[in-house]
């Protein structure tokens, strides 16, 4: 693999690294904004059913006793218990928005997760396609190696040819065959009939 291409990939790691944490960061950040939200409104819940139960008693006194004293409360606990309910409805809604972004973060998440996965998978077949094939280079040096190796072959034959054939024949300066001890005997014997057989020829002629 080219170091370009390890780069990326390191490069691409990096990033899914950075994305990942910061998925993670903003959901836990939504939750935490959540449960503050909650909190808020579980408080201004109690907050409006207090004020419910004075604005009923505030209303069964006024029935009682219609003076403006009663009457009056009656008015300034409705008004409380109104901007209660706003900041109450203010607050469930904040809720929804957190809950529709955590599950919006999560939504990404999932899909993150997802490419990484494939990611991965293209990846691992890279470094499996690295292994397996050599570099272009490699490739064409081999190539030069085995041309050279085809065409040194024919000449590496003759000459084995050459060097077997000098092994079997007889050199020129050979050694002379000794004479064996039988025919080394025998000259001998020879030349004494021919010494026998010349005063026989001489006394023949005279």
């Amino acid at each position: 693999m080219s170091s370009i291409a390890t780069q990326l990939l390191n490069d691409i790691a990096a990033l899914r690294s950075k994305v990942t944490k910061a998925l993670d960061s903003d959901i836990n950040s939504g939750n935490k904004d959540l449960a503050a939200q909650q909190r808020k409104a579980a408080a201004l819940r109690k907050k409006v059913t207090a004020l419910s139960a004075r604005l009923a008693k505030a209303r069964a006194a006024a029935k009682s006793r219609a003076t403006d004293a009663n009457k009056a409360k009656v008015a300034k606990f409705r008004e409380d218990l109104a901007v209660l309910k706003a900041d109450l409805k203010t607050v469930n809604d904040g809720k929804r928005d957190i809950n529709a972004a955590i599950a919006a973060l999560r939504q990404l998440q999932r899909e993150h997760k997802a490419t990484e996965k494939a990611i991965a998978g293209v990846q691992r077949e890279m470094q499996k396609a690295a292994k397996k094939k050599p570099a272009a280079g490699k490739r064409k040096v081999a190539k030069k190696a085995a041309a050279a190796k085809t065409e040194a072959a024919p000449a590496e034959k003759a000459a084995g040819t050459a060097a077997s054939t000098a092994k079997k024949a007889p050199s020129k300066t050979a050694t002379p065959v000794k004479k064996s001890a039988g025919s080394a005997k025998k000259a001998p014997a020879k030349k004494k009939a021919a010494r026998a057989a010349k005063p026989k020829a001489a006394a023949s002629e005279a």
